[in-house]
Order: structure tokens, then C-alpha cells, then sequence
């Protein structure tokens, strides 16, 4: 089992590897603001985005990707997040959870 020195090193590690994130409409990616990057427990990562499509429209948000400081796919999730036109965005939340244990 990890101890939790390591397990607060991986925390740290991904906290700053980070370094953008897009989200995909139809076919386009767009660039989201990472709007912080926070430790919620004593093995949990939140990192926040800001998707702020600037559209007319209606929109269906179909992926979101977080990359590295390398611009490596770090972490992608499909999704599909209906905005209506009227809305001026949302934040998002990824989750990471680090566990110690081996199967």
C-alpha cells in the first residue's frame, strides 16, 4: 500500500502537470480557462474548468480533455452538456482519486 507521502507526491505531481484544457462542439475544439486546481481530501484532486462557449446558440458540449505541460491528452471524458444560448457557461469538475492499494 502507498503510504501518504507518496500518495500526497502524486497529488502534487498532477496538480502541477496540468497546463490547459479544451472542450469539443461539433467538430471544433475550443480552449477552457483552468480556473483552479484543488486538493478536497486526503487523496483527492479537483481540477475546475470554465467552459464559456461564446455562441449564438444552442450548444452540446461532446468531450472535454485536460493536457499536460508536454500538450499530452492527460485525462479526456466524453460527454454531452446541453448549453442554451442564454447561458453564459459553467464550471466543470474533474475528480481524481488516488488510491494505494493493489489487486
Amino acid at each position: 500500500m502507498l503510504t501518504n507521502t507518496a500518495l500526497n507526491q502524486y497529488l502534487d505531481f498532477t496538480s502541477r502537470i496540468i497546463s490547459r484544457a479544451t472542450y469539443t462542439i461539433g467538430s471544433t475544439e475550443y480552449p477552457a480557462k483552468v480556473d483552479r486546481i484543488e486538493q478536497s481530501g486526503s487523496n483527492v484532486l479537483d481540477v475546475y474548468l470554465v467552459i464559456d462557449p461564446d455562441q449564438n446558440s444552442n450548444v452540446v458540449i461532446k468531450n472535454v480533455k485536460i493536457y499536460d505541460t508536454g500538450n499530452k491528452v492527460f485525462f479526456e471524458q466524453p460527454e454531452s452538456i446541453s448549453l442554451s444560448a442564454y447561458q453564459e457557461g459553467i464550471l466543470y469538475k474533474f475528480q481524481f482519486k488516488f488510491t494505494g492499494e493493489a489487486n
